[in-house]
């Protein structure tokens, strides 16, 4: 999605945008010779949430079948005249990223709340040198990383509009959140190290617009790499994913995922 995000003709990223969204549709067909050919593909993290705790679609899965369908409109016959009959939809996936990061963010404000008696400020840690070594002590501990699994099944609810309170969880979740700590401690990470970016004080961070935001990206990546080595996890099947991003190694690092996250080097040595 984030690479539609940028199929504007007068984005300086669009041609590449262009050929890798084009070489992912192309390189994902499950048999490009039948007619009814389909494309594998793992959905943004909501939906991710809504089938490992609920084990259903959740109510945006149609919203993701038409970002799919809008990207085969527009690359199947690499035409990029094609981008042009999108423009409403592709306006609209740029909404929804932007929805999602800021409700990622009202998520993070309302954590740090928790921890500064109310007060919803990006800069809060930085003035306050009385709370951060209390925050720090339950990230040393491995506190936060359960918090952040409730936050997580916590976002689940909401995809499905149902009532959710952290005191009284139904005893049905306690195996699904423990294999998702297991499972998901990359992911867990990744979001705890861009919540650790609220402790130095960037105040950057309060604009979902801004660059420092492109983690977020990589919390979705990441969140499909988990989720494909849990889904295979009884099969002899090895799930690799292929990125340069130092943030990604290190947070996998450590975790069921360690082995399974190849610089481009080592996947081109692999292959060739």
């Amino acid at each position: 999605m984030e690479l539609m995000r940028h199929l504007d003709k007068t984005d300086p990223f669009f041609n590449d945008c262009y050929k890798a969204l084009a070489l992912q549709y192309h390189h994902t067909q499950k048999d490009p010779s039948r007619p009814n050919n389909t494309i594998s593909f793992i959905p943004p993290q909501d939906e991710i949430l809504s089938h490992f705790f609920f084990g259903t679609a959740s109510p945006l899965y149609n919203h993701f079948l038409e970002v799919i369908a809008t990207l085969e409109r527009i690359v199947k016959y690499l035409d990029e005249d094609n981008v042009d009959l999108e423009l409403n939809n592709l306006n609209a996936i740029s909404d929804q990223i932007l929805h999602e990061k800021t409700g990622i963010k009202d998520n993070f404000e309302e954590f740090i709340k928790s921890y500064t008696g109310g007060v919803a400020n990006w800069s809060h840690f930085k003035k306050d040198k009385k709370v951060k070594p209390e925050l720090l002590k339950d990230k040393k501990s491995g506190r936060l990383l359960s918090l952040f699994a409730l936050a997580m099944l916590n976002r689940a609810h909401t995809t499905h509009e149902l009532p959710f309170d952290v005191e009284k969880i139904d005893a049905k979740f306690e195996k699904p959140l423990e294999e998702f700590h297991s499972y998901f401690q990359p992911l867990l990470i990744l979001v705890q190290t861009l919540f650790t970016k609220i402790l130095d004080g960037v105040v950057a961070m309060a604009d979902v617009k801004n660059p420092k935001w492109n983690t977020y990206n990589d919390i979705q990546i990441l969140a499909a790499a988990c989720y494909a080595t849990y889904r295979d996890r009884n099969k002899d099947v090895k799930v690799v994913l292929v990125t340069d991003d130092n943030g990604i190694h290190t947070a996998c690092k450590g975790t069921n995922m360690e082995n399974n996250v190849w610089k481009v080097n080592q996947y081109l040595s692999y292959i060739y």
